[in-house]
């Protein structure tokens, strides 16, 4: 059986898994069954940015795109580790904690990677039709604009402590940014459509909107979440889940087209030889 249909297949199994106990309420309230299937889907996404870096190796540029991006997904795992510790283990508030510390360092490195990914892609933005960079632009400014309101604007309490809010603001600059360089990414798609890189940065692109929407949603309804509401609780988590595996499949679609490429490469010395 083809490995991509083993792999989306056994994500969907997951979800679907993970799906029944938030939504179907099988076992919603037996909070480490839950919090369990919760954290594997940040453990894939992190234990498959480590497959595709093995596989991709360290000695090129494009692999500081990998090492940023795994390491992205590492402080993101660790943060999640760290909430359900507090709220948990320790039955403290896990927001704000050092959990935060973690998430928070995750966004440099996510915005790097991204970004070495498009100076090694050397776009030729001269070739781009007019419409299209206007699209771009159009979508740019409505995100960007959506995240600052409500990510940004609406996260700032007057009754928080400046830690609190510096921390909530944080995450609107952080998902501002990472949209701005996932616009780009796009680019990127565009550019390299057909290709065997397009699918993977068009599913990592699906991977920060299922997180950003979940990161807005958050900021919106933050107490609801906290206090654990069913509907807020199996909504929020759903989009991170859904971001975490889209980032999971992203990084074994690169390992799978490094793979590719050096079958290739194996089959046609050895027909030549």
């Amino acid at each position: 059986m083809n490995k991509r249909v083993v792999l989306i297949s056994a994500f969907l199994l997951l979800f679907a898994g993970i799906a029944a106990v938030y939504w179907l309420k099988i076992g919603f309230y037996n909070a480490t069954l839950r919090e369990l299937l919760y954290l594997s889907s940040p453990f894939f996404a992190a234990i498959s940015g480590i497959v595709a870096l093995r596989n991709f190796g360290y000695a090129t540029n494009r692999s500081l795109t990998l090492i940023c991006l795994t390491a992205g997904m590492c402080y993101w795992f660790f943060g999640e580790l760290l909430f359900d510790y507090y709220e948990y283990i320790v039955h403290s508030t896990p927001y704000p904690s050092a959990a935060d510390i973690f998430y928070i360092l995750a966004y440099p490195m996510l915005f790097l990677g991204l970004i070495n990914e498009i100076r090694m892609a050397r776009v030729n933005w001269k070739n781009l039709a007019k419409p299209t960079i206007f699209l771009f632009i159009l979508v740019a400014l409505l995100l960007a604009a959506i995240v600052g309101y409500f990510g940004i604007y609406q996260a700032y309490d007057a009754n928080e402590q400046l830690l609190t809010n510096i921390i909530a603001m944080g995450y609107g600059v952080g998902d501002l940014l990472l949209i701005l360089v996932n616009i780009l990414l796009l680019v990127l798609v565009w550019e390299f459509r057909g290709g065997k890189l397009s699918r993977v940065w068009l599913i990592l692109f699906c991977g920060f909107l299922f997180t950003l929407i979940a990161d807005i949603l958050f900021a919106i309804y933050h107490d609801q979440y906290t206090m654990q509401e069913w509907f807020y609780k199996s909504l929020l988590d759903s989009f991170w889940i859904l971001g975490y595996l889209f980032f999971a499949t992203a990084f074994f679609e690169f390992a799978f087209a490094i793979q590719d490429t050096y079958q290739k490469a194996i089959s046609q010395v050895q027909e030549k030889t």
